[in-house]
């Protein structure tokens, strides 16, 4: 009798230690393997101290049992084409950094990159900027997870406006008739590349333009998302550049570089200069202005009867972190991503000027190592926007994007009228 009932415990305990194997080979316990690509870590973070392979020791440390495989995969535009290629062939990674906009919409309608939505903790959630998931949700789901981008603002030479005693302009017609003060004062309002190559310069004016007419849900999500630009707000905002042009607001010379336009605002020659955050790192020898605090960077004013936000902002995230649909491990991965976001939000982008080439999307980060007082503002600028969106070609196919750039360039040269540039748009052409 008792060899009986030792028998049927020790079977009892070899069942119950089977089992609890079993758990532990198919459950949390069993080892994982993430691979990862990215373009080169200078794409990601120029001019920064952030290693990739850093990150993925500390990952690892953290998160015994996760191993990540890091492969780089060449800088911007190469990056950009393998993968590309590995999306549409099935060969993606578990995790990868990602372009944005329609370079993901096919292969998000298609399943191959996972909706972020039910694995981003609340905590990732709250602690990026408000407005930093604009350029990463598509039809109401996030797609990648944003670490960090840029945002554009007026930087104003304060030398210049107190030596003339000009007020900064509030609404677009202060700034129109601020253009054409300067210009009798025989100062250059806007130094502003002309030369054909860079035709897309002209976006920062003409697309915030246009939020400031219509605001974002007209413009940009009604709009540009689904090639609809039949709104009179991209109408107005094609007459109101043309109202700068003939105040006077750019270069008369058509044949000046992007650098050297960038030079010019620095050395002095010219009143304002309007881009997006990574001009403060173009400075180069010419920094005086940023090192002694000579520059003020403001917000494109409102235009009359405008139904956008002033705080509806150029810019946010143009790269983010990604997850195969594929991935046989998402929340693994999706953890994985959360932490790496932030990683590298933590190691900001600076060049020789001392200058962020970028901005911070994790509002613990952002502006934590700016050095400068104009940093600084624009910081303040990016933490208080409702509204962060990207240029629009990131939203148009390719085949229309150069047409769109030509067309601008024209309607700022004076060869196109408003009305014509309003027809050639996607949507808004007879043929």
């Amino acid at each position: 009798m008792k060899s009986y009932k030792f028998t049927a415990l020790f079977g009892a305990v070899l069942i119950i230690i089977s089992g609890l194997f079993l758990i532990s080979a198919d459950g949390d316990n069993k080892p994982i393997t993430l691979v990862f690509w990215s373009s080169s870590e200078q794409t990601i973070a120029p001019g920064g101290q952030m290693r990739f392979a850093d990150a993925v020791r500390e990952f690892e440390e953290k998160n015994p049992g996760i191993t990540i495989i890091y492969k780089e995969k060449g800088d911007y535009s190469d990056y950009k084409r393998t993968m590309q290629s590995a999306l549409s062939a099935d060969t993606a990674p578990d995790v990868f950094t990602t372009h944005l906009g329609i370079s993901l919409t096919p292969h998000i309608k298609q399943g191959k990159v996972l909706a972020l939505d039910a694995f981003l903790t609340s905590k990732t959630k709250n602690a990026l900027l408000p407005a930093a998931l604009y350029n990463v949700t598509q039809e109401g789901h996030i797609y990648a997870l944003p670490f960090r981008g840029t945002v554009s603002y007026i930087l104003c030479n304060t030398e210049i406006f107190e030596q003339n005693k000009l007020s900064y302009p509030q609404t677009f017609a202060e700034l129109v008739s601020l253009c054409k003060k300067l210009k009798s004062l025989k100062i250059l309002p806007f130094a502003q590349s002309t030369e054909s190559y860079n035709k897309w310069v002209n976006l920062f004016f003409y697309e915030t333009l246009a939020l400031r007419h219509g605001g974002y849900k007209t413009v940009v999500e009604n709009g540009v998302k689904n090639e609809d630009f039949g709104d009179s707000a991209f109408l107005e905002a094609a007459r109101d550049m043309k109202a700068l042009t003939d105040a006077g607001a750019f270069p008369e010379d058509k044949t000046i570089q992007y650098t050297d336009a960038i030079d010019l605002f620095f050395r002095g020659g010219a009143a304002m200069y309007y881009g997006g955050t990574w001009i403060l790192t173009l400075a180069n020898a010419n920094k005086r202005l940023i090192t002694e605090n000579k520059i003020k960077a403001i917000r494109f004013p409102v235009v009359s009867g405008g139904k956008g936000d002033i705080k509806e902002t150029w810019g946010g995230a143009f790269m983010g972190l990604a997850v195969s649909g594929r991935c046989p491990h998402k929340k693994e991965a999706v953890r994985f991503i959360e932490f790496l976001g932030e990683y590298i939000a933590d190691h900001a982008s600076t060049q020789a000027t001392g200058t962020e080439a970028d901005i911070s999307l994790w509002k613990a980060y952002i502006g934590t190592k700016a050095k400068y007082g104009v940093n600084s503002q624009i910081n303040a600028l990016a933490l208080d926007s409702s509204t962060l969106i990207m240029g629009w070609d990131v939203f148009m196919p390719e085949s229309v994007v150069q047409t769109y750039w030509n067309n601008l360039d024209a309607l700022v040269k004076g060869t196109i009228t408003p009305e014509k540039f309003y027809a050639s748009l996607p949507g808004n052409r007879e043929d």
